[in-house]
């Protein structure tokens, strides 16, 4: 289906959507873009539709990094922004809006090798390659809290303010079971498969699960979406939310997890172990390869300063 019949079918069924954020996920997972009236959404599907390319590259404060050159060292040209398939849905926090996921490439239309969603295609690409297909499911941590202070929210039905470690507490979870069931729904209906919600260790902590996928640059679409929905909905009432590494000192860290297989053309778990044989070599050496790029690959998962409050000796973030 292009562009223009999913845009067709979507005002349709959607008459009262108004406006439509269109926006890219940066390096840092911030998404940035453009309010577009619906009527005007059209040129997305006609590559007209721009952002600069910098913007992909900029800091978590949202400024230039003149180390990557990306900028006024190049001109700062434009890309353009295409959209994702499947990705016009209404926004359920916001009751005349919709969002657009997209994807920045060069203005020729080629791949832009600094837009995560690329890279992560690029890999996925070469899994198929050697014949295999990646298979994830991801869950993410958040604290809900008062949007005045950076502190954790009141228990809606008790009025007294969080403080104790709640992990599993289902009198917690059905307190919060308004903005928690918003959630999901709103992450559904941005197109993302959430399942479970649960307390995690901190006070006012949480964790939403999305469903496994074949479709690996999907489940990272949809962890974006989640996000989205999770801080959407949240201030739609009344409070709001974090992702920070460790926002409270004393508290449990926040994490994102991400659990994969890959699966073979035998549709075999090539990293799952053999009965009487111990641990598959193919997970031994995808092992070996964490542990070597592990130095590297903490500019991904610890990209900041905050990042290394949560690594603490005894905890389930342990620092070696």
């Amino acid at each position: 289906m292009s562009f223009t019949e999913e845009l067709a079918a979507f005002r349709a069924a959607h008459p009262d959507i108004r406006t439509v954020e269109a926006f890219v996920t940066d390096l840092n997972g911030v998404v940035r873009g453009k309010r577009v009236p619906i009527e005007h959404i059209a040129k997305a599907g006609e590559g007209a539709l721009r952002l600069p390319l910098s913007t992909l590259g900029l800091d978590i404060f949202g400024q230039d990094v003149p180390e990557n050159a990306l900028a006024l060292e190049r001109g700062d040209p434009d890309g353009v922004m295409l959209p994702i398939a499947g990705a016009l849905a209404p926004m359920r926090w916001s009751e005349d809006t919709a969002q657009l996921a997209c994807t920045l490439v060069l203005p020729d239309g080629s791949a832009c090798g600094f837009d995560p969603r690329a890279v992560l295609a690029s890999v996925v690409a070469r899994a198929v390659a050697l014949g295999f297909t990646p298979v994830v499911a991801l869950e993410l941590e958040f604290y809900l809290i008062d949007p005045a202070r950076p502190a954790p929210p009141p228990d809606p039905l008790s009025g007294t303010v969080l403080a104790r470690d709640q992990v599993y507490d289902l009198d917690i979870a059905r307190a919060f079971e308004p903005v928690l069931g918003a959630i999901i729904e709103a992450a559904r209906a941005l197109g993302a498969p959430a399942e479970t919600a649960i307390c995690e260790f901190g006070p006012g902590q949480f964790e939403i699960n999305l469903g496994h996928t074949s479709d690996a640059l999907a489940g990272a679409d949809h962890m974006i979406w989640l996000k989205r929905a999770i801080r959407g909905t949240a201030r739609a009432q009344g409070l709001d939310a974090t992702f920070m590494a460790k926002p409270f000192g004393a508290a449990s860290g926040s994490g994102q997890h991400i659990h994969v297989s890959l699966m073979g053309d035998d549709t075999h778990n090539a990293l799952a172990s053999v009965p009487g044989q111990g641990v598959s070599p193919r997970l031994g050496q995808a092992v070996a390869g964490l542990v070597t790029t592990m130095a590297e690959a903490m500019a991904v998962f610890a990209p900041h300063a905050n990042s290394y409050r949560r690594f603490v000796a005894g905890s389930y973030a342990p620092p070696s």
